[in-house]
């Protein structure tokens, strides 16, 4: 707990510092989910006990690639480093860069695991964004903000790098740190 409050800080108090490129991402508004993706009441699901040791928070999230509930500390630890991209539907810096995170992803798959965790707006638009997209990487939907509050994030975009064990490397606000994060994980 006592890492976790730290990074919070620090990732919080780089955020605070001004760094946010985010005007232009003011709220959304729009669709309901799609008859065709019915998702049922979000559950309380367990985190595995190899998890607990790991940065990502206790909460219960969509899997927007699978259509499924998951368990979001449950993504580390992982085989490799794994950056957490946060966005929203309505924001148009995260439509613009999208695409580029999707190469991004696919394109450094053995190196590193890319996670989209997403709010605001509706579950539907969180759909349209990756059909839109065609992301192929992990696109998550958090309906309660918890994720993006446990580490002080406040608007999108945003990109947090972890070791594969879940510890905080290094945090960004505005336009997406390709450069940054491949020197950071040494590939």
């Amino acid at each position: 707990m006592v890492k976790i409050a730290r990074t919070r800080v620090r990732f919080g108090s780089m955020l605070a510092a001004g760094v946010f490129v985010l005007a232009s991402c003011g709220g959304g508004g729009g669709s309901n989910a799609r008859p065709d993706r019915e998702i049922g009441q979000r559950p309380n699901l367990p985190v595995d006990p190899k998890s607990v040791n790991g940065l990502l928070p206790n909460v219960t999230v969509l899997d927007l690639t699978n259509n499924k509930w998951v368990q979001f500390a449950n993504f580390v630890p992982s085989d490799k480093p794994v950056l957490v991209w946060f966005w929203a539907p309505h924001c148009a810096i995260c439509r613009g860069e999208a695409p580029g995170v999707e190469k991004f992803a696919t394109q450094n798959q053995d190196n590193l695991t890319v996670i989209g965790i997403g709010t605001q707006d509706t579950v539907g638009e969180a759909y349209d964004f990756v059909d839109k997209y065609n992301t192929t990487f992990t696109m998550l939907w958090d309906e309660t903000f918890e994720t993006w509050l446990n580490f002080g994030v406040s608007s999108q975009p945003a990109a947090m790098l972890l070791t594969a064990d879940g510890q905080f490397i290094n945090g960004w606000t505005g336009p997406f740190p390709e450069n940054e994060v491949l020197r950071l994980i040494g590939a």
